[in-house]
């Protein structure tokens, strides 16, 4: 089926839907609440109207929009929205859905936009200092007639500007601001509009801006950027971005929906449907010209460091060649492409089912969490990698679980193995990963006698993992599987939980990431080391890593406070790793004691070597001995002090004794 070419505006404004899903091979469908390779927790919004998991009750209802029922269109947005400075040549998708629907719009997205000023500063009216503003003071002094709520629809496209060049990307946001803050504030818009009376909302999430001509591992200097850079890590970085940002997306959405009561709130697909426009430009492109899904109708080459109040070099498609790109410039959508959003969304607004569109369902669960008894735990068995390895002390001495089972007065089996990632499907590297070794070898001597009796109640199994998953040979510089990203990893971790758990364990402490930005190898100020010798941007990779780490602890919260009503009679804790290292390093005169000066940003065991020299070879290494070490916060350029994991066992050994802890929530 071939998508419309552009209608004169009179009839565009006249015509309405005729589109037929059934037409369409279902290429992609609405996913379940999770739906990874390693983590699936299905079905929540198809069981009408109770379900009862492992005992919790679970509320569910519908959330479709009845035919008929939208009058008017209300949107919000950046560039990809904005009505009146059209980036993409010609009308944007809300005047299209608008037409094709009949019904009214009033658009308040502006081009440039970011979702707030004060988490990445851009000169152009953001959401919430601007746009919303600007909409609640017309619905006040009557410019905005009378808007029913139950006949209005609410529209939110933000994130393009927020995490791209000159925002999170190139890390020029506010201090301390990361992925998760930007989402979190777009996911505020829906609770700001009901507080407000809104109750029909369609949030759209990100494109895979790693397509375009801006983000493309193959891009040219453009009007959105003529300085230096390197290609191929902003493809990899915003590929990284997009995916882990729509996914927070969908979870934290999904967790608001209990409290929108009478509230309708669909997410659109937007980074799906670009994919399959990719996977299939036939059936969406219909211009004159070859059908060109990589460049740009209006492409604009520049010169390094050219001012972009030049127009560069242009190559411009006229008419109706234009319709045969997917992409207008190096980062906006072609009209084309508008029309083919606008198709989608007039099928949400006529109420019809649209298969990038799901509708998000209320569930609310009744479960509170609670810390282990003192004296509960007997045993303590860890999985991870080389921060939890007891044989492979990648801290020069004892790691974390030798000392804590020590100050707990437990026993202790370690399966943790130095250089794992979850599972070498993802991400791999030639160490034994947690599910296809560590798990393996743990239910092997369980079944044959190695390991002794472990009682559920009076076991505690942890898991340490990530380092490796997000670092320099796998996600980082883009080496995981085709296709995986840190949605991917996070899921394989948490599906941890839920394979131990069916094994029979029922008290866990999940540990989430480090701020590995920190460590010697991926601090901006680093040098070629043993674990990376190869020319790199460190500023980059600093600002990766944090993005990386931050985004992918959220993950793993929410998914596991999704993942804690199955788990019956079980104990679940999230152990803040990430916050105990930066309050060692605000506070290192409360961690460290070595008889050095007290060291956060080096290393007791640092080795430079050459630009692209062996890491068979030494290097030149300055070392810190005896209880000099014990001022480092890390050992090497990767690793923990073992001073560092004194104090993570400290506190792994209150949780283990049933005391309150403070770097520990426990879930269930």
């Amino acid at each position: 089926m071939i998508r419309p070419g552009p209608l004169p505006l009179p009839d565009l404004l006249k015509e309405s839907c005729d589109h037929n899903p059934s037409s369409f091979a279902l290429r992609t469908r609405s996913p379940p609440i999770f739906e990874h390779k390693y983590f699936s927790l299905e079905g929540l919004q198809n069981q009408m109207p109770y379900l009862n998991l492992f005992g919790y009750t679970v509320a569910v209802r519908d959330s479709s929009l009845a035919p008929g029922q939208i009058k008017t269109l209300v949107t919000f947005g950046d560039s990809y929205t904005d009505t009146t400075a059209m980036a993409d040549g010609g009308a944007t998708w809300p005047t299209y859905a608008a037409g094709y629907a009949n019904v009214s719009l009033f658009s308040f997205a502006k081009a440039g936009a970011t979702c707030s000023n004060n988490l990445t500063f851009r000169p152009f009216p953001p959401v919430f200092e601007s746009q919303l503003p600007t909409y609640f003071a017309e619905l006040s002094n009557g410019t905005l007639p009378d808007l029913p709520p139950d006949e209005t629809l609410y529209t939110l496209w933000i994130g393009t500007n927020d995490v791209g060049a000159n925002a999170l990307l190139t890390g020029h946001g506010a201090p301390g601001v990361s992925l998760v803050d930007t989402v979190s504030c777009a996911v505020n818009w829906v609770k700001t509009m009901y507080a407000s009376g809104a109750r029909n909302f369609l949030f759209q999430n990100m494109v895979p801006l790693q397509n375009t001509v801006l983000y493309s591992s193959n891009s040219y200097l453009n009007h959105y950027w003529t300085q230096t850079r390197n290609t191929t890590e902003w493809n990899v970085f915003m590929s990284e971005i997009t995916r882990t940002g729509n996914k927070l997306q969908e979870l934290m959405l999904e967790a608001l929906v209990p409290s929108l009561k009478d509230a309708h709130l669909g997410l659109f697909d937007s980074y799906s449907l670009f994919e399959d426009m990719i996977a299939s430009p036939a059936t969406y492109l219909n211009g004159t010209a070859a059908l060109n899904i990589t460049g740009c109708a209006h492409s604009c080459v520049y010169q390094l460091n050219e001012s972009t109040a030049d127009t560069g070099i242009c190559t411009i498609a006229n008419g109706t060649d234009r319709d045969s790109f997917l992409w207008y410039d190096e980062l906006h959508p072609s009209e084309q492409t508008e029309r083919n959003i606008a198709r989608e969304i007039a099928e949400v607004i006529e109420g019809k089912q649209n298969q990038w569109t799901r509708c998000l369902f209320g569930y609310t669960v009744a479960v509170s969490g609670s810390r282990l008894a003192p004296g509960q735990i007997k045993t303590l068995v860890a999985f991870g990698d080389s921060y939890t390895d007891t044989t492979a002390m990648a801290d020069g001495g004892a790691t974390w679980p030798t000392y804590a089972a020590g100050y707990a007065n437990v026993s202790l089996f370690s399966f943790a193995k130095a250089g794992a990632t979850c599972s070498n499907n993802l991400t791999s590297v030639p160490f034994p990963p947690v599910f296809e070794s560590q798990l393996p070898t743990y239910f092997a001597e369980l079944s044959n006698g190695t390991l002794p009796d472990l009682p559920p109640d009076e076991t505690l199994y942890t898991l340490w993992i990530g380092t490796n998953d997000v670092g320099s040979s796998a996600l980082l510089t883009g080496h995981g599987a085709p296709g995986v990203s840190l949605v991917d990893t996070v899921s394989c971790a948490v599906n941890w939980v839920k394979t131990m758990y069916v094994s029979g364990a029922r008290n866990f402490l999940f540990q989430n990431m480090a701020p590995l930005q920190n460590t010697v190898l991926y601090s901006a100020n680093s040098y070629p080391n043993f674990y990376w010798t190869e020319e790199r941007n460190t500023t980059e990779w600093n600002v990766f890593m944090s993005e990386m780490t931050r985004a992918g602890n959220k993950l793993q919260e929410l998914m596991l406070e999704a993942l804690v009503p199955s788990l019956k009679d079980a104990h679940l804790g999230l152990f803040d790793s990430y916050s105990l290292f930066e309050d060692m390093i605000a506070n290192p005169a409360t961690y460290l004691n070595g008889t050095a000066a007290l060291n956060i940003t080096g290393c007791a065991h640092s080795c430079v070597y050459q630009l692209n020299e062996s890491t068979a070879d030494t290097g030149i290494c300055t070392i810190a001995n005896g209880t000099d070490r014990d001022s480092f916060l890390w050992y090497d350029e990767l690793h923990p002090s073992e001073q560092t994991e004194r104090n993570i066992a400290r506190e792994i050994a209150e949780v283990i004794e049933g005391k309150q802890n403070q770097w520990t929530r426990w879930l269930a």
